[in-house]
């Protein structure tokens, strides 16, 4: 059975790393007070805090 919910999605921005490339930022989703998406950021890979809110 699929549930119908709502995604947030977060792409953070640009940040200058401690070598001197730009880098993603760290971005987290919070749900109810827990954290639900937690992402490091940082120079390689895709980064991107992605979270599905379902209804209850």
């Amino acid at each position: 059975m699929n549930k119908a919910g709502t995604i947030v999605s977060v792409v953070p921005g640009p940040v200058k790393m401690s070598n001197g490339q730009l880098g993603a930022a760290p971005c987290s989703i919070t749900v109810d007070g827990k954290k639900a998406v937690e992402d490091e950021g940082g120079v390689e890979g895709k980064h991107l805090c992605e979270y599905t809110i379902h209804r209850r």
